[in-house]
């Protein structure tokens, strides 16, 4: 018989499943993102499109770079918070050594001189990767923005 996880373990694991289930989202905006950039490739360079529907074709596609960058981001975090859920349900779990040890990996990677943020709780984590995740949407959202735009102009 497994022994039980004590409530703070499972309070942890939940949370990191729920944070990885909401970064999930963050595919379905990747994917919309990318078909838009698809698009604004062929209207870019099929099309003429005068000063101002080039801006807004160009300004798309800069968004659209901005929100690739955001959604590998979300898919980095989304793919450690559903580890650190699997991790935390198992008996032997300890999330606050799992941290430690991660920011302690990642500080070992890291080339800027930017300051740590070790020592962060799992909630203030899931607070940045929320962050990401609607940075994230906002390029995506002005993204098609910017695309409609060039639409409207090149009518």
């Amino acid at each position: 018989m497994t022994e039980p996880l004590e409530p703070q373990v499972q309070d942890a694991a939940a949370a990191a499943r729920l944070c990885a289930a909401l970064l999930a989202l963050g595919g379905g905006l990747a994917r919309w993102s990318l078909v838009l950039a698809a698009l604004a490739f062929v209207v870019l360079f099929w099309r003429d499109l005068g000063p101002a529907g080039l801006a807004a074709v160009l300004a798309s596609l800069a968004c659209g770079a901005l929100a690739a960058y955001h959604a590998s981001r979300v898919r980095l975090d989304a793919a450690l918070f559903d580890a650190w859920a699997r991790r935390w349900s198992q008996a032997d779990a300890a999330p606050a050594e799992d941290m430690v040890a991660f920011d302690r990996a990642l500080a070992g990677l890291r080339t800027s001189t930017r300051p740590s943020r070790s020592g962060r709780t799992l909630a203030l984590r899931c607070v940045g990767a929320r962050a990401l995740l609607a940075r994230q949407c906002v390029y995506t959202v002005l993204q098609t923005l910017s695309l409609l735009v060039a639409a409207l102009v090149c009518v």
